[in-house]
């Protein structure tokens, strides 16, 4: 049963789809299981002197003890952003915005792992949940060729479906597939983070063919932007692990043409936006008639752009050089996010809009600044180093897979990374049946 549950556990950090939501808070069955399992283990951990010795070989010592000073340095962000946006409309969304990250990168590896006395144990379970994603991303595939024959089984939370969420395809319409994950765009991103961590748990550190058939065929149908960026994750990535000479002269010459492609649209933004972004133009189109609407899911899209336009204010010196380098605080996202929108759209938003970005990087960079950042890529360095040593394996092929997981869950909002990572602090640890 414990088993079972773990499994539950571990998959459901993806399944966007299966929830509920109040107000600003998103009830996703992760969060479900989570905090009961997060209450009941710090009570066994007071009462329990085998869980406190436990805890203490395995997050007080070594690479892994980074996790308990992430915490504190976290949650000093967090009393500062409190503190400066104190009696702020925002005050609630900063403590949502802080459980959320301390409950996904910090309590959930911390206390999923403190479960395991045994790696035969822990690796079983690891195994299991890496075959319910896989089955999630099969469900993708069938959920194209089911609507093909009138089954249209498509929702981005139990009480939202979207049956209509069609594109064009040699003049068929054919449903954008989203599985579990919440919206297209999510199945977009975390194909390949899924399925290299399928293939990582079996110890094996390479794609598959079925693998590269079903990332570029459910990232092609999902007619999401958000796999173009995916592409160019993994192109850029490839450039800098990759061994094979060819291929890197071949990913930098495809990288070249792409932004002189996209350059010529620089001069003006919205002949880019018409052409290569068409769903946008309708903001310009409803700025100019005077009738745009808060709520449109076009505007929640619009945020995105928003990740350009801040770099360009970082490296333009537009922002203070303290927040650029170390951020706003934890939870303070949703803020500036909020108020480059009324700086866009100020006109036609309603009072008191709140947006929030999709792009958990742009968030991260927002709230942790450049340092915070690149402090945050070097730990997971040190644990990929740590893990290669152990193992005897090539470290640049372990980083290209580690960082394209992570890059590509950060194109969504999705923490999903967080499951390598903490497979990763695993393999630090000495469980008794070793």
């Amino acid at each position: 049963m414990l088993k079972i549950f773990l499994s539950l556990l571990l998959a459901s950090i993806t399944l966007k789809a299966i929830s509920i939501e109040l107000g600003p808070i998103d009830i996703s069955i992760y969060r479900v299981l989570l905090f009961p399992f997060i209450g009941f283990m710090i009570a066994a951990l007071i009462i329990n002197s085998d869980l406190q010795k436990r805890f203490s070989n395995y997050f007080l010592t070594g690479v892994n003890s980074y996790l308990i000073l992430i915490f504190f340095i976290t949650t000093m962000s967090f009393i500062i952003s409190m503190t400066y946006y104190i009696g702020s409309i925002f005050n609630v969304r900063i403590i949502i915005g802080y459980v959320s990250f301390i409950s996904y990168f910090v309590f959930f590896p911390i206390v999923f792992i403190l479960a395991f006395n045994s790696r035969v144990f822990f690796n079983q379970v690891v195994l299991h949940s890496s075959k319910i994603l896989y089955g999630c991303i099969l469900f993708g595939v069938a959920q194209v060729f089911l609507d093909l024959i009138g089954i249209t089984i498509s929702f981005e939370a139990l009480t939202e479906f979207t049956e209509g969420n069609k594109s064009l395809w040699f003049g068929s319409a054919i449903l954008r597939p989203n599985s579990f994950f919440g919206e297209p765009r999510d199945l977009a991103s975390l194909v390949i983070p899924i399925l290299i961590f399928y293939r990582f748990v079996r110890f094996e550190f390479s794609l598959k063919n079925i693998d590269y058939f079903l990332i570029l065929f459910l990232g092609t149908i999902s007619a999401s932007i958000t796999f173009i960026l995916v592409l160019a994750l993994c192109a850029t990535l490839y450039i800098l692990f990759t061994r094979n000479i060819l291929i890197r002269i071949f990913l930098i010459i495809f990288l070249l043409f792409s932004i002189i492609f996209f350059s010529l649209y620089v001069y003006d933004i919205q002949l880019f936006i018409e052409e290569q972004l068409p769903r946008f133009l309708i903001l310009f189109t409803l700025a100019d008639i005077n009738e745009a609407s808060g709520n449109s899911d076009l505007f929640v899209q619009a945020t995105d752009i928003l990740l350009g336009i801040y770099l360009f204010d970082i490296v333009s010196f537009n922002i203070n050089i303290f927040n650029s380098l170390f951020g706003h605080g934890l939870g303070s996202g949703i803020i500036i996010v909020s108020e480059y929108m009324v700086d866009m759209f100020g006109n036609y938003l309603p009072e008191n809009s709140i947006f929030n970005t999709r792009i958990l990087a742009f968030t991260w960079l927002i709230e942790f600044g450049l340092i915070g950042c690149i402090l945050m890529v070097l730990w997971v360095y040190k644990l990929i180093k740590t893990f290669c040593i152990l193992n005897n394996l090539d470290i640049r092929n372990i980083s290209l897979l580690v960082y394209l997981s992570i890059g590509c869950c950060m194109l969504s909002q999705s923490y999903f990374f967080v499951a390598i990572i903490m497979y990763l602090m695993a393999s630090n640890i000495k469980f008794r049946d070793e």
